[in-house]
């Protein structure tokens, strides 16, 4: 039992630290994510999170160039719909 809190703690210590990163990265209700270069589409289901979790923009704009790929503020699937992306803030 003792270990199941410890777990438990320790992941809502690292979500929350996330959260507030993210927060500072993205508008509320997206996510920080790299992307395969699309154009034409802005509606995207070829996103991911990043590899490494970032400080700033400009650490997510790094991350997902150094891996080839943009970095967007993309929001949660709904209804099959895919997900939309947009420009991360502050770049």
């Amino acid at each position: 039992m003792k270990s199941f809190i410890t777990t438990v703690s320790l992941f809502l210590t690292a979500s929350t630290s996330f959260a507030i990163a993210q927060s500072s990265i993205c508008p509320d209700g997206t996510y920080p994510q790299c992307c395969a270069p699309d154009v034409l589409n802005p509606s995207s289901s070829d996103c991911g999170a990043p590899p490494q979790q970032p400080s700033s923009s400009a650490d997510l704009v790094t991350i997902c160039g150094d891996a080839g790929q943009e970095a967007s503020c993309c929001s949660a699937p709904v209804y099959d719909q895919g997900v939309v992306c947009a420009p991360v803030v502050g770049v």
